[in-house]
């Protein structure tokens, strides 16, 4: 159910008595993952004072690239992205169905989603641009009992959101997915409604918070797409990109989607309405014995005619890889940790310093090809400038004015590597 404004939950909105304004910031905190991984994080809410806590939360949600095609949708929950209610919220979403995804019980009350049975509304609705509409859910203010509607049928839970930031949503994002430059995975309509204090029972009366400004959470991307001739996606253009071309499901036949025609989109080189010599023609074209090294695989007919399949594994291997992809996976707490340690902390002792440029210099990383490479870096966060390499750029990066010689206290210590090449052990 909505209101005529669109916003999520409306009937559990009881006209109430005029109580203090409460105002409701929210921030989207990184908790896992490196520059170039699976990005982990998590959508957090705190009310101002003059309220028994959150009633409702709701939110649209965008990935917003610096340029260029959004890569990564948000609507393409499970593959790319996935975001669910937290622990902390499990008196406002609702059971969808089977699935890690989908939902506590019917206790709260969601939009229905667009991924059901296996993600609950609580993730959203999708937009149809890539965006996420109305992520959140309501508790069960108005006192509903199982002998009336199905949901929602929760005991409301009090003083969400009261006494500093807690989890509202988490998730990742792949950010191996996304291209070279500065992405932003940001909020924006931020609607919510808070108990009025003084309450013990239901039904609730509740008053709408005014929002702060939208939060944003900048994620690297550092991929570059692959070469068009560059078929078979493997960083290189030689011999095993006119394999695909020739592959007897291809050749001399039109491009695909032609009914009939090659099943490989990537055959197509030249993007003329036949795979043929053309095609050839391309791949040794300027580009012939030429590398790009990791690029991101672009294909709609993964595993098909010789197309290359970016994934590799099964859609079920592949979620539950990135879901425990990074530490830092977001505990049952109701409040936040201490906020990550920057780059420059490469140590993660809570200051910025010579011990930070001894990580870097240590001969297991320095000019080095940056970790995962198979003979590159050991420790993945001696790569601090977030390039290619372990070099000079990483040692300017941690010497950078306002950073050096500083202290920013106990932090959040992420690492893929832990004592390894003098990375720390959290």
């Amino acid at each position: 159910m909505k209101l005529s404004n669109g916003k999520l939950c409306g009937a559990l909105i009881l006209v109430a008595a005029p109580a203090p304004a409460v105002t409701i910031d929210t921030r989207i905190v990184q908790t896992g993952g490196h520059v170039g991984s699976i990005i982990h994080f998590s959508i957090q809410a705190q009310l101002s004072p003059g309220s028994a806590g959150l009633a409702l939360f709701g939110a649209n949600l965008r990935l917003n690239p610096s340029g260029g095609a959004v890569e990564v949708d948000l609507c393409d929950q499970g593959n790319a992205f996935e975001l669910l209610a937290p622990v902390e919220m499990a008196t406002f979403d609702r059971l969808a169905g089977p699935g890690p995804g989908s939902g506590y019980s019917n206790w709260g009350l969601t939009n229905p989603g667009d991924n059901a049975p296996t993600y609950s509304g609580y993730s959203g609705t999708c937009d149809g641009n890539g965006g996420l509409l109305q992520i959140g859910g309501a508790q069960n203010t108005i006192g509903n009992t199982p002998g009336g509607a199905p949901y929602p049928i929760g005991a409301v839970v009090q003083n969400i959101g009261n006494g500093g930031y807690v989890h509202v949503a988490v998730g990742f994002i792949d950010a191996t997915m996304l291209v070279h430059g500065q992405w932003e995975l940001c909020l924006d309509t931020v609607f919510a409604t808070t108990i009025n204090s003084g309450q013990v029972s239901a039904p609730f009366a509740v008053t709408e918070a005014t929002a702060g400004a939208n939060a944003c959470l900048t994620i690297t991307g550092v991929q570059i797409p692959c070469l068009s001739a560059d078929v078979n996606c493997d960083g290189n253009v030689n011999a095993g990109d006119l394999a695909v071309v020739v592959n007897n499901a291809n050749f001399l036949k039109a491009a695909w989607p032609a009914a009939g025609g090659a099943p490989c989109d990537r055959a197509n080189v030249n993007g003329d309405a036949n795979v043929n010599a053309g095609d050839l023609a391309a791949i040794v074209g300027p580009n012939w014995l030429s590398s790009t090294g990791p690029c991101i695989c672009q294909t709609v007919t993964p595993g098909v005619g010789g197309c290359p399949d970016p994934g590799g594994r099964s859609a079920d291997e592949s979620l539950n890889a990135k879901r425990m992809a990074t530490p830092g996976e977001i505990e049952a707490s109701s409040k936040a940790g201490p906020p990550l340690c920057p780059n420059p902390d490469v140590n993660c002792d809570g200051s910025i310093n010579a011990g930070d440029m001894a990580v870097v210099v240590n001969p297991a990383n320095f000019l080095k090809a940056a970790w995962p490479s198979s003979t590159g870096a050991l420790c993945d966060r001696a790569n601090v400038n977030g390039d290619a390499a372990v070099g000079a750029g990483d040692l300017a990066a941690i010497v950078v004015p306002n950073a050096w010689l500083t202290s920013h206290g106990a932090c959040t210590c992420v690492t893929n590597t832990p004592g390894v090449g003098g990375c720390p052990t959290p």
